[in-house]
């Protein structure tokens, strides 16, 4: 048998509606006091030459980053294909001579 709350048949879901009713309120209430709203638009107001400033610095940054990507685009894409490469090459190598040793070493 297992405890699973019957929410159809109980008053839950009504609770459940009124708490987010008052939830819904309370948070109405406090987007509409003056005190908050005023504030916020005395600051944008005070503080509007900063805010742009920041924009375009973020702007600037993200047209910079963009140049950049595409600019080493070529190195990043052929620089891991030709470590990969060297890595092989430098691999085959000792694993040859290594072989090449035992193999005369053995006298085979």
């Amino acid at each position: 048998m297992r405890c699973i709350p019957d929410l159809v048949n109980t008053n839950a879901t009504a609770n459940m509606t009124l708490a987010a009713d008052y939830i819904k309120q309370e948070i109405v209430n406090v987007l509409n006091s003056y005190g908050i709203s005023m504030q916020l638009g005395r600051d944008i107001y005070n503080e509007w030459r900063i805010i742009l400033a920041g924009f375009f610095v973020a702007v600037g940054c993200a047209l910079i980053w963009l140049l950049a990507l595409q600019a080493l685009t070529g190195v990043v894409v052929w620089f891991p294909i030709l470590a990969i490469v060297a890595t092989s090459i430098a691999a085959t190598a000792y694993f040859w001579y290594n072989y090449y040793n035992v193999r005369t070493s053995r006298g085979y």
